[in-house]
Formats: structure tokens, sequence, C-alpha cells
């Protein structure tokens, strides 16, 4: 690891950084340094050894370049339709193209005084909060989507080589307002009612008569969530289908490959409690849609009836 201290004091001081941000960065070091590379003793790394496999194929392994940054060959952009463009260089951002987009709604910041939680349980995470020396956020505001679609070019060149790049980019999409739950016993219905196979979901927004459980707010085991989400092939867009519905069909037909009827359903896979009064969910902000009013009056009138769990 002596490598990798002289190359974090290199990073340290080729940066403007406020003496906080050094001194979080400072933390995420001593983290990565006392955890290492992920090796099989980490259940998510039980069947890859990043560190054997790093020892054995890498030799003199550097976390900082002193590279100076060439020319992009442009060749490398794709030209077969018009698009934004994020280029990184041998890990330092080299171009930042948002021509098509309205500047007004999104916003870039390239602030590297970012300070990161040191307790991040990742080590990598933490070997990228220490070291990385570039980068940037996008956040595009509330109600606008992009014109044209991003590519991030990542490009390393051939003088390049045992390098870790340390690079950063957050996108942050302004889509939906913060959502509050305030009852801090939440997670106790969760474990004394819904079992492990189940998702807890409330009841505004999940169905009686037809294929659809809430995305308000869902909470289950990861597996569970990964089934859900992660495992469902993106909408082909052909026949209009409303999003809750669609992932709670292919969640209950493909996945668990379940043609019971929806009621019984509901019951096999769903805890379903009040958003009220269980959940007790506050958005900041609802849309100014008529029917969302209509939607969360009638389910407000209606939760003493609750009988569906």
């Amino acid at each position: 690891m002596n490598q990798f201290k002289i190359d974090f004091d290199k990073v340290i001081e080729s940066l403007k950084l406020s003496n906080e941000n050094i001194d979080s960065r400072k933390k995420n070091f001593n983290q990565f340094l006392e955890n290492g590379f992920p090796n099989k003793k980490v259940e998510d790394w039980k069947f890859s050894d990043l560190n054997q496999i790093i020892s054995s194929n890498i030799k003199n392994l550097r976390f900082h370049s002193d590279l100076v940054l060439s020319k992009i060959d442009k060749t490398i952009f794709i030209d077969k339709f018009v698009h934004n463009k994020i280029v990184f260089l041998n890990g330092a951002i080299s171009k930042i193209d948002f021509s098509h987009e309205d500047d007004a709604k999104i916003l870039l910041t390239k602030d590297l005084n970012q300070n990161e939680n040191f307790k991040e349980v990742n080590p990598l995470v933490s070997l990228n909060n220490a070291l990385n020396a570039d980068y940037i956020r996008i956040t595009v505001k509330e109600n606008y989507s992009l014109s044209k679609p991003l590519i991030i070019y990542n490009i390393t060149t051939k003088d390049l080589k045992s390098t870790v790049l340390n690079l950063k980019t957050d996108i942050i999409l302004k889509s939906r307002t913060d959502q509050f739950i305030h009852n801090p016993k939440i997670f106790e219905i969760f474990e004394n009612y819904c079992s492990s196979e189940k998702i807890l979901v409330p009841d505004i927004g999940t169905y009686r008569d037809k294929h659809r459980a809430s995305d308000l707010c869902q909470i289950a085991y990861r597996k569970i969530m990964l089934d859900y989400w992660n495992n469902i092939p993106l909408y082909d867009g052909f026949t209009h289908e409303e999003p809750g519905e669609y992932l709670t069909k292919y969640y209950v037909l493909k996945i668990k490959n379940d043609n019971d009827p929806w009621k019984l359903i509901l019951r096999k896979y769903f805890y379903v409690k009040s958003y009220y009064d269980d959940f007790q969910i506050e958005f900041e902000k609802l849309h100014n849609f008529e029917n969302y009013k209509i939607m969360f009056d009638l389910a407000f009138d209606r939760r003493a009836s609750l009988d569906i769990i």
C-alpha cells in the first residue's frame, strides 16, 4: 500500500481542496487501508477475489497519473444520431457538451469539495471518495426532459498503464418531490407482519380488481426488490400500459410464474397497509393533477375499510 499512500498525497497536492474536504478524504483513505480490495470473504464478492486478481495480473499499480491530457480523437464519437456528451480522458473531464438543451433547465456543478461519508462499507467507494480527481454533478430540473440522449465517453490512451482512474458523476433527475414517512415504527410493522417473501405496500395505488401494487413506497428484502424492479425488461412501448401495472404483472406472471386470480396473488406476494395511518406518508409537494387530489381524498375517507392484507 506504499504506492497508494504516495499517490494519495499527490492527489491532495494537485487539487485545490478545503481543509474539510481533505479531512474527509483522509478518513475515506484510512477506511480503504483498513479493508483493502474486496476478496472472497466479503459476501458480495464471494465468487470474485478482486484482491487476488489485481495482485496476480497488475504490476506496479498506481492511483494517480501525471499524464498531460492529449487531444480527443473525435472519430470515436457516435455519429449515427445527435447527442449530448461528457468526455473523460484518462480520468479527467475533457469535454462537456449540452448544447442541444435549455441551459436554464440543467445545472452543471464541478465542485470537488464533496465531503463524502467516510463510514461507507464498500471499500471501492471509499477508494473513489479518497482519490477522485474530477467530478461533475448534472441536475435536470423538475418537469424537464432532455431533448437529446446523453452519452458519457470514458477514454484512456495507450500510454496509461496499470493506473486506477477515480472519477465521479452524479446525475440527479428532479422528477418527484421528496417523500417523508412519519411513522418511526414502519419497519417494525414490516418485521412483525410481513413475511420475507412479501412486499409491504400502501393501499393508495394498490388495486383490488387488477394486477397493480402501489409503487408510492415499497418495503421488502433486497432480493425481492431486485426481482420486482431490476429483473424486468424495459417496456417495449408498442401498447399503452400504466407503469405500475406493467411492473406488477411481469413480477407475478413471469418472475413468480403465478396465474392465480389477482385477489389470491395480492395476499400471496404483497402486504397492504394504510397510506395514512400505517405508513403516514407525506410528499413535499403533490402534482396539481386534479385526479391525484380526488384519489388521495377518497383514500383518506375509505381507509377504515381496508381489508386486503
